[in-house]
């Protein structure tokens, strides 16, 4: 009889669904967990061959309670004793997301964070001669979309140059414009301007002698 009843309790723990003896999802235990999962800094590094980028991103602080899904591959990635997890190949101007999650079966469900690394564009033409000195125009930033043939490129370089260069002139012509007149000016009425400056001078020495002989003689 013992043996029966044995069974039969056996029979039903064994028919009982596995959560019922799963870790209680507490609010103060899921919060941790959003804290754990809020500390993954994402940082990228590129790797330059030739005329392409390739980008490897790394993730810090991954711990065996997370793990981390890629929304641009849908790959999952988890903790395997090191902090950092280093996924390589990216390319550049990729927006990408990473989904956080538990992987404890009690807290199970929404992500717990997203983190988003935005990988910067980039222009193979930055490193040709035509930029050198030029590095402040857009078609030879390092970091920028340039989608153009090289014949394009040339082109835009050559009238961003000429572009500069008549700004420069107009501003040297306008210096130049204002110096003359202020020159020209001078050269016409300096008479009158040595004049004026004279009358001042008399006036102010006048009134410091009065000022003098008052303080010397009492009134």
């Amino acid at each position: 009889m013992k043996k029966i009843i044995l069974f039969t309790l056996f029979l039903l723990l064994a028919l009982l669904p596995s959560n019922v003896f799963a870790e209680e999802c507490t609010y103060t235990y899921k919060n941790t967990l959003v804290k754990k999962a809020s500390n993954i800094i994402p940082s990228y590094t590129y790797i330059e061959n030739n005329d392409t980028v390739t980008f490897d991103i790394t993730l810090t602080n991954m711990n065996k309670d997370i793990y981390v899904v890629d929304q641009t591959t849908n790959k999952k990635y988890y903790f395997n004793g090191n902090q950092e997890i280093t996924i390589q190949g990216y390319k550049p101007g990729t927006k990408v997301s990473f989904l956080i999650y538990t992987t404890d079966t009690a807290c199970m469900g929404r992500s717990l964070a997203t983190k988003y690394v935005n990988l910067p564009n980039y222009n193979k033409y930055y490193k040709d001669p035509l930029c050198v000195g030029k590095e402040n125009y857009s078609v030879c930033y390092k970091w920028n979309e340039v989608n153009i043939d090289y014949e394009e490129f040339k082109k835009r370089v050559n009238s961003l140059y000429s572009e500069q260069t008549k700004n420069e002139e107009t501003k040297e012509e306008i210096k130049t414009t204002i110096f003359d007149q202020i020159y020209n000016y001078l050269q016409q009425y300096y008479v009158f301007i040595i004049i004026g400056v004279s009358i001042i001078v008399i006036i102010i020495f006048i009134i410091k002698y009065r000022n003098y002989k008052k303080n010397d003689f009492g009134f």
